[in-house]
């Protein structure tokens, strides 16, 4: 089964977030051909993360 997880930064999730939701579906039938199982057996996380500085 085909899982794909996105993670966006938060501060762009507001611009972004709709654009990349919008691009699922093609994401999603690519994956699906290419592996070879049916939609239903496809899972896609978008992800909104916030970044973090390490010090």
């Amino acid at each position: 089964m085909p899982l794909l997880k996105v993670y966006v930064d938060a501060s762009l999730w507001a611009e972004t977030g709709e654009g990349v939701q919008a691009i699922l579906p093609d994401i999603r039938r690519y994956l699906c051909e290419t592996f070879k199982v049916d939609a239903s057996r496809c899972q896609l996380l978008l992800i909104p993360s916030c970044r973090t500085s390490l010090r």
